[in-house]
């Protein structure tokens, strides 16, 4: 749906579901700085809900990761795990997996 003005469509896509008691936040198109900061209005509240738990992002519809938003990703986990809190990254391929990597986040195999 085109939005007012010319502005583009929006290229970021969030839903939170549940998946047998465990959150589960379903990211779609480019996940860049603008959709890191709506992501972690939404994440933080859940990792803050899940302790002790885990909450799961799924990254299989993204189709771009900014080396940025990669680092986010990666010190959530972190510091998730650290609190005792797991947070699964599931779904990235491609270059998006390979930036994750890098940034430091655990990935399944």
């Amino acid at each position: 749906m085109p939005r007012a003005s010319g502005l583009p469509e929006d290229t970021f896509w969030m839903v939170v579901d549940d998946e047998d008691g465990v959150p589960c936040v379903r990211l779609a198109g480019d996940f860049d700085l603008a959709a890191m900061s709506r992501l972690r209005t939404v994440l933080r509240p859940l990792l803050a809900a899940a302790e002790p738990g885990r909450v799961t992002i799924d990254l299989d519809a993204v189709e771009l990761v900014e080396t940025i938003s990669a680092g986010f990703l990666a010190r959530e986990q972190a510091a998730a795990h650290a609190r005792g809190v797991g947070l699964e990254l599931r779904g990235a391929a491609g270059i998006a997996r390979r930036l994750l990597a890098l940034a430091g986040a655990r990935l399944p195999a």
